[in-house]
């Protein structure tokens, strides 16, 4: 689906901004007449194509819509055509370099430069047995680690991420196989764990994997399929809404440290990642956020005490608002909460951004300096100010997410094959699989250690 595009620049003058191919054009409503302000610079990176905005006195021009159209039309082909120059110019420069002046600008690491597999660094790790280094390295202690190995390594070994097409095929039992694979199982999987833990590129996966950057590639992509194959099945990692007796569990645990919270057994917000700029204006518009001036995706999280994600909406355009995100889908964010509301009389709080009007399923945290304003009783202020506070485990889920997979730090690249998605979902699987399976999560801590006990028990 698009979003935006030229009309909604002339819908919504404002939004015509520097860092899109367009110009800056504004529109400025005066007393009885209207204007079109165009500043005659291209926002391009190219040297050839930009002048210095303090050599330019804005031109004002009187258009009409029609006008302003065209004008628009005009720029994105001068844009357009200014990127293919350069990019032709870029290709002349590669094809005039020698083989060694190619070599030195590739970011990778060529086979004869790499230990084999079994004598990698991630190897040495693994044999180690090392909970400290197994976590630091792939978010799991071993236990948890060989858990989540003996459910990966069947379908490794019965798949092949190559065929004719591309996609992730059986292997039959019948057929020659050739030479026998140099990864194995596990090196496949911490490859995929250590991806999800780090911002790192692919020449780093290389010297700790001892596999080109081609190899970690493949490896990667399968990789991720198969452990997302195998999370979405299991109960301590698949997100879904609890059951009775868990959500009476979670009213406890919430009511033990805010007595005065009764049935609120959820907290949420939304969270924004990095995104790579499209190579379309168009595309870009959905994506480009005006109040964090960037592009991103947004995504909305929902965490219980017992510190995993119940609900979530996921690899939305950046341009779309926390509220407008949960409610879209079906069943809606929105909808979940309200089943959870009618069934179980379990209430969510979250933050000033969502909607709560004539929902008695959500409450709305607010600012401290707000509390005082808007409460009607000492009740009323008493429980705000515990949503407030409450609140904080939001926060608490989301640096778990970006702490523990950094990955969500990084600027994610732009492209259309579902390849975000399936990270993001592998990456809210294995924060889930942790929080069950691990005690080293702020919200379990606080909220459900003490009343329910340790995993590790």
């Amino acid at each position: 689906m698009k979003f935006g595009g030229i009309y909604s620049y002339l819908k919504e003058p404002a939004n015509f901004r520097k860092g899109d191919v367009l110009s800056e054009l504004q529109y400025v409503r005066t007393p009885g007449e209207s204007y079109w302000i165009f500043h005659p610079f291209c926002t391009s990176n190219s040297h050839e194509a930009s002048w210095p905005t303090h050599f330019v006195s804005p031109i004002q021009v009187e258009m009409d819509e029609h006008s302003v159209v065209i004008f628009a039309l005009l720029w994105i082909l001068a844009g357009l055509d200014a990127n293919e120059e350069r990019n032709g110019r870029r290709r002349e420069r590669w094809a005039a370099m020698s083989k060694k002046e190619r070599d030195e600008r590739i970011r990778s690491i060529p086979r004869p430069s790499l230990c084999q597999p079994s004598f990698s660094p991630w190897a040495k790790v693994y044999v180690s047995k090392s909970d400290r280094a197994l976590i630091t390295l792939t978010g799991l202690n071993y236990e948890a680690f060989e858990r989540l190995h003996q459910l990966f390594a069947p379908l490794f070994y019965s798949h092949s991420p190559y065929s004719d097409n591309g996609r992730i095929r059986k292997l039959d039992s019948k057929e020659s196989r050739g030479r026998r694979r140099v990864i194995r199982s596990e090196t496949c999987l911490a490859l995929t764990l250590l991806w999800c833990r780090t911002t790192c590129q692919y020449w780093i996966l290389s010297t700790t994997f001892g596999l080109v950057g081609t190899s970690c590639g493949d490896w990667l992509r399968f990789g991720k399929r198969v452990l997302v194959h195998v999370l979405c099945k299991r109960d301590d990692a698949m997100v879904r809404l609890p059951d009775g007796p868990k959500v009476v569990q979670y009213k406890a645990a919430v009511e033990r440290k805010y007595p005065v919270l009764k049935n609120v057994a959820f907290v949420g917000d939304g969270l924004k990642i990095l995104l790579q700029k499209a190579g379309d204006p168009t595309t870009q518009e959905a994506f480009y956020n005006g109040w964090k001036s960037g592009h991103y995706i947004t995504n909305v999280f929902v965490f219980a005490p017992d510190g995993t994600v119940v609900m979530t909406m996921l690899n939305c355009p950046g341009a779309m608002h926390d509220s407008e995100l949960a409610s879209i889908g079906v069943p809606s964010i929105y909808h979940k909460i309200d089943e959870m509301y009618e069934k179980f009389g379990a209430k969510t709080v979250m933050d000033s951004a969502f909607s709560a009007s004539g929902k008695e399923s959500i409450i709305k945290s607010t600012t401290k300096e707000r509390i005082s304003t808007t409460a009607e009783n000492a009740h009323e202020y008493e429980m705000l100010c515990a949503a407030t506070s409450i609140r904080q485990a939001a926060e608490w889920g989301m640096r778990a997410l970006q702490a523990s997979f950094s990955r969500l730090k990084a600027t994610w690249p732009y492209e259309e094959k579902d390849e975000r998605l399936w990270g993001l979902t592998l990456i809210v699987y294995l924060y889930n699989f942790a929080a069950n399976n691990m005690d080293l999560n702020q919200i379990r801590q606080v909220y459900w250690k003490e009343l329910y006990g340790s995993n590790y028990s």
